[in-house]
């Protein structure tokens, strides 16, 4: 009886476990699938620059002029016209980048002013395409 009921559990337990595995891994799929189109940034190029919509970055207007982040309240007025013209996602996003690069840029070790020099002159558009 007990050898019976040893070779039951030995085939028994490993299955359920490889087919509850395969079940988890499926519905993981389906939540990934989820955040897909609809929640990833969409960059627009057509027309005026408007205040962005949610998930929308526009790349003309002020997305396309160079920032200027030569002195602290340069950088505080380009971000407040990035907020104001292409919407507080944008400005977000673009602050989101430089964050990233200053963490894994190794040229400008962790240094937001070799950040900010290195990335004056550029546009936000080229900034959040070089985090990319």
């Amino acid at each position: 009886m007990k050898n019976k009921f040893s070779i039951l559990v030995v085939t028994l337990v490993p299955a359920l476990f490889f087919l509850t595995a395969c079940g988890a891994e499926g519905t993981d799929n389906i939540v990934a699938g989820a955040k897909s189109a609809a929640d990833k940034p969409q960059i627009v190029t057509a027309g005026k620059s408007k205040p962005a919509k949610r998930n929308v970055i526009p790349t003309d207007g002020v997305m396309a002029k160079a920032v200027d982040f030569s002195t602290p309240e340069d950088i505080q007025k380009t971000f407040q016209a990035i907020e104001d013209e292409a919407g507080e996602f944008a400005a977000n996003q673009l602050r989101s980048a430089i964050d990233y690069m200053l963490v894994y840029d190794l040229s400008v070790n962790r240094n937001k002013q070799k950040m900010y020099k290195k990335l004056n002159g550029k546009t936000p558009t080229q900034i959040l395409s070089m985090a990319d």
